[in-house]
């Protein structure tokens, strides 16, 4: 249960044994009718106090979400507001009463905590416990401190102290979840939802999960009396088991090397050697607390006086024993110059087979067993670490006192039963050893030959059907089901000129009934799976989009060759998905924002197909009949027009020999695609601004012609939109916030695969809506001059890759991002590249693109305004 710091764990632990029998007695101790346990310390020494609340959740615990730092999320979330107090409310109480608050979270538990005066103990108890018992977590306050979170996890990347731990974390567990970061994996934290949080916040943070603890100068039995008011109404809930696999048996040494960046050189390495230990309640447990810190503590001990002192190979070394509620582990930490990494892992293994070869001297043993009797009485002065001792007692003994048993176990450890836990526990077959060390292009430590930087690479695989589909894969075993996207290069791009329309429409056909199923038949047989199957026609492509357990592959793979292969295409169906269309078209057209989009793409597209909205006209729908579809799907949906896109719990194998039976009769066509004319460079701007008197708001869209989606500004625009757009964005702050101009502004970079446009675009009061649009402008020319700060990039970036990965989050997603980008000719793994394009982006790339894109003089003004404005 102990965690490893400068210290080793059993000193932690052993923390705060009671001087006396009296001072015992004042620990106060009661259960509530809600599960709630609440401890009460007196300590008079000083006026002050410490309120703390540990919950028994962390990172481990965290089930479908592992990896995702939600217990982390919820740390950073807990003092945003109830609704008694606003944001920030809580820490001015708690600086009003001169004190610190902070949280932090573990593998196993969060805790929230606050050191205050203790004559201000009435007050900030009440507010401490309604935080704890009644945050809102806000989804809005959510987003906000997501992007904060960001910032740590990346910072955290930066930390070699860090990147050891993940490091042989990773490495050392194969399946038990504290091989995960407490805090997540930044893509994984950024696939989280806002609203997640506090759906998980009000699951696991409930009385029956918690430890109160008040320690400091109060009396005891009124401090209990109004703890136990203060958490009355605080409701108790069934908690969701947690059920922590069990990590197999190492067999064999294991290594990992990874390199983080520095600017010139740097001897900071970090080297980590461990093996699996024990759990707190195990009677080994004390011994590998005792070898750790003979091994270990303190500058006499034989690695710091050997590896630092006398050959000085290392900067610092310790040793520690980590005993949680599953089974820990024993390690010994170094901080080096990479170049001495062999050496000082050979010197470790020596120091770790003479305890194997012989007991401890009983000076050795008696002079660590001397320093862990001082450091633990030294240590009671303090509140906070009266309360963290008496937190971890509870949390894993159920004994808050249980401080006073383990030093003596400590204490009457032995020689051979020391050298007995080097023998059982410290052998090789069981052996981690990881390392971080510093890469830089200007002289930086190279790492050791035969190591390499360990980073994410997806394992995309490809082949092709023997009748020429293309087949993108990727294998996900996470749950058994998939996502499959079938992508046919089609869409509004590729309709007939006089037909807007025809691609959607016939999309919208494809499940309206096939030659031997009726469109009832196929709604039914899909709802049965309970998986989602659509068909969908945008301005580039016709596609196909399931999402089902794996055992209905079959079943969606014969659907989807029925549906491609077979289409009735019914006149009677038709009609009705013609009346549908046209309510959709007519929707959009009364809508001021669908309406002001309509005329921006006519305007910035001109004769190119991309004018047209792909739901067409009513007028052009109306002329569409049952043999225009089908020619259209006959010449576009075909094996060699196609890609598809795979993600799931799958083999490749299988899903190759699927594919092929379901679509043996789908024969290639000879697709030749139609030219289509080149988006016109606009070299002059131009304006459309009407008014509708139906209207009560207006709506302005400002837009410039940018780039393909394949080009390589495509991203800087990205980071562009992250800058100036969302809430919190420049234009929403500039707009809204400070000048209270509009309900809502945006900015949107559209890549398409011709090029696309950028949009700044706001919904305003038709008496606003001309000095909306001007501080729009003056926007974008202050990004066009460069006016960005470095911590406004970084959040920027992070921004824009948050919103990359959130939509990457279902094998669905996936597969289709695959079967688009490998279509589009930019690859499969060209989704999992994004990010770090993203991160690439400079200011100056920001500058050289505003520049390059935003001339006033070309941009496309389009206004809707209201009746009389």
């Amino acid at each position: 249960m102990k965690t490893p710091a400068l210290l080793a764990a059993a000193v932690a632990l052993a923390a705060a044994v009671p001087a006396a029998a009296e001072e015992g007695k004042a620990l106060r101790r009661e259960v509530l009718e809600n599960g709630a346990v609440i401890l009460v310390k007196e300590d008079h020494n000083m006026p002050v106090v410490t309120l703390q609340a540990w919950f028994r959740v962390g990172s481990v615990t965290e089930g479908e979400n592992l990896g995702q730092g939600l217990s982390h999320f919820v740390e950073h979330m807990i003092f945003k507001g109830t609704e008694k107090q606003k944001p920030g409310d809580y820490a001015r109480a708690v600086r009003a009463a001169g004190g610190a608050l902070n949280a932090y979270t573990h593998f196993e538990r969060t805790v929230f905590h606050c050191t205050i005066r203790s004559e201000f103990f009435d007050p900030v108890l009440e507010s401490f416990s309604d935080v704890i018992q009644h945050s809102k977590m806000d989804p809005e306050e959510a987003k906000k401190e997501q992007q904060v979170i960001v910032n740590e996890l990346k910072m955290y990347l930066d930390d070699p102290n860090r990147l050891i731990q993940y490091a042989f974390n990773e490495t050392a567990w194969r399946s038990h979840p504290c091989r995960h970061p407490i805090g997540g994996y930044l893509d994984q934290f950024l696939k989280l939802q806002p609203e997640e949080v506090g759906r998980y916040f009000r699951r696991f943070y409930v009385p029956n999960n918690m430890i109160f603890i008040v320690v400091g100068d109060v009396d005891g039995a009124d401090a209990m009396d109004k703890a136990k008011k203060a958490l009355a109404g605080f409701e108790r809930k069934a908690l969701p088991p947690v059920v922590l696999p069990e990590e197999p048996e190492q067999k064999g040494t294991r290594r990992e090397v990874r390199t983080y960046p520095v600017k010139g050189a740097s001897s900071g390495a970090r080297l980590k050697m461990g093996w699996h230990g024990v759990d707190c309640g195990d009677a080994a447990a004390p011994a590998l607390d005792m070898l750790a810190l003979v091994m270990g503590y303190g500058e006499s001990s034989r690695l710091t006086r050997r590896l630092k002192n006398e050959k000085r190979l290392v900067q610092s070394i310790y040793a520690g024993s980590d005993t949680p509620s599953y089974r820990g582990g024993f390690a010994i930490v170094a901080t080096l110059d990479a170049a001495n990494l062999e050496a000082v892992e050979k010197e470790v293994l020596a120091i770790v087979e003479e305890f194997k070869a012989a007991p401890v001297g009983a000076e050795e043993l008696g002079r660590v067993l001397a320093a862990v009797n001082s450091y633990n009485r030294t240590r009671r002065q303090g509140v906070d670490n009266q309360a963290d001792v008496l937190g971890q007692n509870e949390m894993y003994y159920g004994n808050a006192e249980y401080d006073e048993i383990y030093l003596a176990r400590l204490n009457a450890v032995t020689p051979e039963e020391l050298q007995l836990a080097a023998r059982k526990y410290l052998v090789e077959g069981h052996l981690t050893v990881a390392a971080v060390v510093p890469s830089s292009g200007g002289g930086g430590s190279e790492v050791p030959a035969g190591a390499a930087k360990s980073e994410f690479k997806p394992q995309v695989e490809e082949f092709t059907l023997s009748n020429g589909m293309r087949v993108v894969f990727r294998q996900n075993p996470a749950v058994p089901a998939f996502g499959l996207t079938i992508s046919f290069l089609a869409g509004s791009r590729l309709e007939p000129a006089d037909k807007p329309g025809l691609a959607n429409l016939a999309s919208e056909m494809l499940l309206r009934g096939t030659k031997s199923r009726t469109s009832a038949q196929i709604a039914d047989a899909i709802s049965r799976t309970g998986g989602s199957f659509r068909v969908q026609g945008g301005r580039n492509t016709l596609l196909v989009n399931v999402e089902m357990l794996k055992e209905h592959l079959p079943f969606a793979l014969e659907l989807s060759a029925d549906v491609l292969m077979n289409p009735a295409f019914d006149a009677g169906e038709l009609d009705n998905v013609k009346r549908l269309v046209k309510f959709q078209i007519d929707r959009m057209t009364r809508d001021a924002g669908g309406a002001t989009s309509i005329r921006f793409h006519r305007m910035i597209y001109g004769d190119h197909p991309y004018a047209h909205m792909p739901v067409g006209t009513t007028e052009s729908v109306e002329k569409i009949g049952p043999e225009d579809l089908r020619a259209f799907v006959a010449r576009f949906a075909a094996p060699d027009n196609c890609v598809v896109g795979v993600v799931g719990d799958l083999t490749a194998a299988e899903l190759k020999a699927a594919l092929e039976r379901a679509f043996a009769g789908f024969k290639p066509a000879g697709v030749k695609l139609p030219e289509v004319p080149e988006v016109a460079k606009l070299e002059k701007g131009a304006k459309d601004d009407v008014t509708d008197p139906t209207k009560q708001m207006g709506v302005a869209m400002i837009g410039f012609q940018t780039i393909a989606m394949d080009h390589e500004d495509r991203w800087a625009l990205q980071v562009v939109e992250a800058v100036m757009g969302g809430m919190g964005g420049r234009l929403w702050d500039e707009v809204r916030e400070k000048r209270n101009l509009a309900y809502s502004v945006w900015a949107s970079n559209v890549a398409m695969y011709e090029p696309g446009y950028f949009q700044f675009g706001v919904m305003a009061q038709g008496e606003n809506l001309d000095e909306a649009v001007k501080t729009i402008l003056a926007e974008v020319a202050r990004i066009s001059e460069g006016a960005v700060s470095d911590d406004e990039l970084v959040d920027a970036r992070n921004q824009a890759i948050g919103d990359n990965l959130l939509g990457l989050q279902k094998n669905s997603e996936q597969a289709q991002a695959l079967a688009l980008d490998t279509i589009y000719g930019m690859g499969p793994t060209h989704v999992f590249e994004i990010p770090k394009l993203i991160d690439k982006v400079t200011i100056e790339d920001l500058k050289r693109v505003a520049k390059k894109y935003f001339d006033p003089a070309r941009a496309i003004l389009v206004v809707t305004r209201p009746a009389g404005k």
